[in-house]
């Protein structure tokens, strides 16, 4: 029998899980059932991908550790080490040796002679990465693979440009054609997408698919997140074996679902000072490599260290006040690259890519500004009703779509005013006293309690818990009052920085009480005549203009001042 050496479907991977269950590792009589399958292939998918004994995460140090001692006993027999190594197969350990762990294998940067020599070879081999990986000498294979594809071939190199919606179009309608008339044959085989598309490699074809155009890719339901913690507590962090029971999900959905959000084990409270403390040591020992910095950063995972870094601790970044030569500097940069935060951030040197953002749509962007100023529309309404059923929270469908609206307008708006499961009256006691236990049972994730009180968003949720209920809501000492003082001299308005060294204190509690009692410019004397004169004359003012605008458009005015519909800092 000719079997076929195409990539493995959901629908295969799940006939051999239930064919294992009836018969037992016995592959002759599984590849009876396994159509265009051998013997072999079926107890080699099992083996290196299925089997739920197999760990499939990160490498521990513990791991790499047994793995060298292992290698000096045995040399490189893969088979015999496997099976001192508990979890780990010899295919993973043969991976984690050739790519990670050999000592000839150079983990620096590439030299120029390096790439010239990798550019010689690729003509001489094509794509045969492990022929060229031994000729270089001191590089892996995937280390060969990555370095073209990402950094030297220059037709991929040439596409890292927007995709554009004829890009998006044609890539949907080969996705489609190959799902209908070419997965027999081809399986999802990308470099043969890749081909079709000209100018984007696999890496894209397939990232681009699966993250953006995928269609299941929408936002999880309760019902998915609960079939998933079910799935981990018996399959481990085994992802493809995973996304075989949740329909519609591919194994790195499960395992970013997981990481980022439903283990119990990540901390998504604020950050301490002893947790800075020992990200900025580790970087200094390990450099920028997150993955390898989380490990020794318990409860926190590598794309929260990635964050905490650039976003908050490096040094480069500078956390006060624009100036007008950055501004200008901003806008030049918005001219020529549009909405690429992270190249504009590169290019502003100082600033990282959501500082960027933020100062040019709430500041600069004078046509979005100026939009933003008046009411929203019923079509602009129906609009973002269907875009949110559609894509959910999806930033770059939202963005693109509601024309003249920013991301965050086009969120407050749908959670406060058109979300039709949000409450908008006063709270009830039963409702904060469902909200003190939440917080208790989840912290500070907002997200996750806003789910469980169903008739709440997070920032009700959020605002309530920290103006209200909030048992450290205690009176202000004089001795954090001169703190504060001392901390507003050194960061100005930075209130994020300025409640990091205050115990106990969020930015908006630090914002408050300096703009109420604090700031020296605010003058808190009993009222002269002249001032309420003043006053007087302002609001005879105000009344007699208002007489000419349009009843409606004051009804609009006011329905913007709604109790909930503040504005307010969300907690790390």
């Amino acid at each position: 029998m000719n079997a076929k050496r195409t990539n493995w479907t959901h629908e295969e991977d799940t006939n051999l899980i239930e064919l294992i269950k009836l018969h037992g590792l016995k592959w002759t009589k599984i590849a009876k059932y396994m159509k265009d399958r051998n013997r072999q292939q079926c107890a080699d998918r099992w083996n290196n991908a299925l089997d739920p004994k197999i760990l499939k995460g990160s490498w521990s140090p513990e791991e790499d550790t047994n793995l060298i001692e292992l290698i000096k006993i045995h040399g490189l027999k893969w088979a015999k080490i496997a099976k001192y190594m508990k979890d780990r197969n010899g295919q993973q350990c043969a991976c984690r040796w050739n790519n990670a762990l050999d000592p000839k294998i150079s983990k620096g940067n590439w030299t120029l002679e390096e790439d010239e020599k990798l550019k010689k070879l690729i003509k001489k081999y094509g794509s045969k990465w492990s022929i060229i990986a031994q000729i270089m000498g001191n590089r892996s294979s995937l280390q060969c693979r990555d370095r073209w594809n990402l950094r030297l071939n220059r037709k991929n190199n040439e596409s890292k440009r927007d995709w554009t919606s004829e890009e998006d179009k044609k890539l949907l309608e080969l996705e489609d054609k190959m799902l209908i008339n070419l997965v027999e044959k081809f399986g999802t085989r990308w470099g043969k997408v890749a081909e079709c598309m000209k100018n984007r490699n696999y890496f894209q074809c397939y990232h681009r698919w699966n993250n953006t155009l995928n269609p299941p890719n929408k936002p999880w339901t309760v019902d998915e997140d609960q079939k998933l913690k079910k799935l981990v507590k018996v399959y481990g962090s085994n992802w493809n074996i995973i996304s075989v029971n949740i329909d519609g999900r591919t194994h790195l959905q499960c395992c970013k679902r997981w990481s980022e959000y439903l283990d119990p084990k990540i901390i998504r409270q604020k950050w301490s000072r002893k947790e800075d403390t020992n990200l900025i040591e580790l970087i200094k020992i390990h450099g920028l490599k997150w993955v390898e910095i989380a490990k020794h950063m318990k409860g926190r995972n590598d794309t929260q260290c990635s964050q905490r870094w650039h976003f908050t601790l490096d040094p480069k970044i500078i956390k006060g006040s624009w100036t007008p030569e950055e501004d200008e500097n901003l806008r030049q940069m918005v001219k020529k690259y549009g909405s690429k935060w992270s190249i504009i951030a590169q290019n502003m040197g100082n600033r990282t890519s959501l500082q960027c953002r933020r100062r040019w749509n709430c500041k600069l962007n004078k046509t979005n500004n100026n939009e933003l100023k008046r009411d929203w529309t019923p079509e602009e309404d129906k609009k973002l009703l269907e875009l949110v059923k559609e894509h959910g929270y999806n930033r770059k469908k939202i963005s693109e779509n509601m024309n003249k609206r920013s991301y965050t307008d086009s969120l407050w708006r749908y959670n406060f005013h058109l979300n039709p499961n949000i409450r908008k009256g006063k709270w009830t006691p039963n409702e904060d006293k469902m909200l003190i236990e939440l917080v208790e049972k989840f912290g500070t994730r907002w997200g996750k309690i806003a789910e469980c009180m169903k008739v709440r968003s997070c920032y009700q949720c959020c605002t309530r818990w920290n103006r209200i209920l909030r048992p450290d809501n205690k009176p202000w000492t004089p001795k954090e009052d001169q703190k504060l003082k001392k901390l507003v001299k050194v960061y100005g308005l930075n209130w994020e920085k300025i409640s990091e060294n205050m115990d106990d204190r969020t930015s908006f509690q630090c914002r408050k009480r300096w703009s109420e009692y604090v700031d020296p410019k605010i003058i808190r004397q009993k009222w002269s005549r002249k001032e309420d004169k003043q006053l007087i004359n302002l609001e005879m003012f105000s009344y007699y203009d208002n007489q000419s605008e349009d009843e409606t458009s004051q009804q609009a005015i006011d329905s913007d001042y709604d109790s909930d519909a503040t504005i307010i800092d969300i907690p790390n």
